[in-house]
């Protein structure tokens, strides 16, 4: 009788560690499942899911319930952080606000100064421009040939003459000067 009560004993420890290793394995499957849907860890889902006496819809319920109270917490305090920026952000736009008057006043007034030195600039040079140009044209560029005036113009046109075709107005003074001419520059006060 003995012998068959440790037959008896031996089969049921058997029985029960065949069980309990398929239970292990089911909750191991049952974690996995879980934290791969709900995308948490291998232990938040094994604590979730003892807390839930191993049934995998109320611990996917539980879960979802803490991660909605979890956002709604976050939103809360992302709601009074904004509320405390808009308090200190109104207080120093205030300052920024009488900062920046006195900074467009400042600003205005450099403007205008700039303004008017580039005007005073400009001026000048339309001044220096129109001397030259005076100059020039009082000035006479003129080209003899055997004591008889062939061309005359103002040294305005020639230095334009020069400006626009330097290569062939230079060709063709070495050529002039090959030939017998003779160049002169001459001031209108002086004919």
């Amino acid at each position: 009788m003995t012998e068959m009560n440790t037959t008896m004993m031996e089969n049921a420890t058997a029985t029960l560690s065949e069980n309990s290793s398929k239970e292990q394995t089911i909750r191991f499957d049952l974690v996995e499942q879980l934290a791969r849907k709900m995308c948490i860890s291998l232990e938040d889902a094994r604590n979730a899911l003892e807390a839930a006496d191993w049934n995998m819809l109320t611990a996917t319920h539980m879960l979802e319930q803490e991660a909605f109270c979890r956002k709604q917490a976050l939103n809360d305090a992302a709601e009074h952080c904004a509320v405390n920026d808009n308090a200190v952000q109104a207080s120093a736009t205030a300052e920024e606000a009488a900062a920046f008057g006195k900074d467009a006043r400042e600003s205005a007034a450099a403007k205008k100064k700039a303004a008017a030195k580039e005007k005073k600039w400009f001026s000048n040079l339309c001044d220096h421009l129109r001397r030259l140009l005076t100059y020039g044209n009082r000035n006479r560029f003129t080209i003899f040939k055997d004591g008889e005036q062939l061309l005359e113009m103002p040294v305005t046109a020639l230095a334009l003459l020069l400006l626009f075709s330097f290569g062939t107005c230079a060709l063709l003074m070495l050529v002039g000067l090959f030939a017998g001419c003779r160049y002169n520059i001459t001031n209108a006060v002086e004919a």
